[in-house]
């Protein structure tokens, strides 16, 4: 066990939620399922759940879980339909019944001393509402050989955390009772590793931790799609946070602010798909409550967004 990890024997050990969260990767969930099973901490239970998968997913999921041997209780979950990502942790957060939730994806892989480590931590400084750590790249075939770009990554302000996350959602683990005193997300929610941590600064606060703990694995699409898809999950993300602002009234001092965001990222959508007759017909709509600068930086990318779309360059923008 690492220095800073060194089991905390005077506080009770609590009960953790493993939550693997998977969705058509059956090429990956194996490995996924081996990191979860290893772990070395308990009390723990893991719930492994598949969004209705199309591929073999779930049956893999099925039966590894028929031979395992090991200390950890296990509950299975298939959705019927597709929830999403919104609507899958939501679901989730119904079953869990861990103090600490700590969430995996399908397609990457746990270290066996991750809870272990991330426990330690939770009990040593106060609780935070949400924990995140460093971690190592890899992709289909393997490790990737350079250093993660989060390995001197400290824990943002809120104004920060709000314009550009740090922070790998891959490696979150939360508290429970967030979700008992803030409700649940939209279904709409696509970016929850930014949602729940803005939900934890209100309370007890965001945790990092520098220590690899997962193998985070990266895949590649085209540049345009990246961008396209990261505008419509930010407009998702500004609207969850507005939406917790009115209803559980929390960072109300922000709201002007993230209602600006919102606003800029709607322009930017707009820039990027609509005819350029539409896109004139809301221009002045939009242009409410931003400066000049935003606006020409806006045109600016929507000109070389047009470039590349022409080019079809690839480029290795990380998903």
């Amino acid at each position: 066990m690492t220095e800073a990890t060194e089991t905390t024997e005077t506080q009770e050990r609590p009960l953790v939620t493993f939550t693997l969260f998977a969705y058509n990767q059956e090429q990956f969930i194996r490995e996924a399922v081996e990191g979860a099973f290893s772990q070395t901490y308990s009390p723990m239970e893991i719930i492994l759940s598949d969004d209705c998968s199309a591929d073999r997913t779930f049956e893999i999921i099925q039966e590894m879980s028929k031979y395992y041997v090991g200390p950890h209780a296990i509950v299975l979950n298939r959705n019927e339909r597709n929830l999403g990502i919104g609507g899958h942790v939501n679901r989730i957060m119904e079953l869990a019944q861990g103090e600490l939730v700590v969430a995996a994806a399908g397609d990457d892989i746990s270290f066996n001393k991750r809870v272990e480590v991330l426990v330690d931590y939770y009990l040593k400084n106060n609780k935070p509402d949400s924990l995140f750590s460093d971690y190592e790249e890899i992709n289909e075939f393997g490790p990737i050989a350079y250093e993660s770009s989060y390995a001197e990554r400290k824990v943002q302000s809120i104004v920060d955390f709000i314009i550009s996350p740090s922070i790998l959602g891959a490696s979150h683990a939360w508290r429970k009772d967030l979700f008992n005193c803030y409700g649940k997300l939209e279904s709409y929610v696509t970016n929850e590793d930014r949602v729940i941590p803005f939900r934890s600064y209100s309370r007890n606060g965001v945790f990092y931790i520098k220590e690899k703990l997962i193998y985070y694995r990266v895949q590649y699409k085209k540049f345009d799609y990246v961008e396209m898809r990261n505008l419509f999950w930010n407009i998702n993300t500004y609207k969850q946070y507005l939406c917790d602002i009115e209803k559980n009234k929390i960072h109300n001092e922000y709201k002007c602010f993230i209602q600006k965001k919102l606003n800029e990222a709607e322009l930017k959508y707009e820039l990027c798909t609509k005819k350029p007759a539409m896109i004139f017909l809301n221009f002045f709509k939009y242009c409410i409550g931003l400066s000049v600068i935003p606006v020409i930086r806006i045109l600016i990318r929507r000109v070389l967004f047009f470039l590349r779309s022409r080019r079809s360059r690839y480029c290795g923008d990380k998903i």
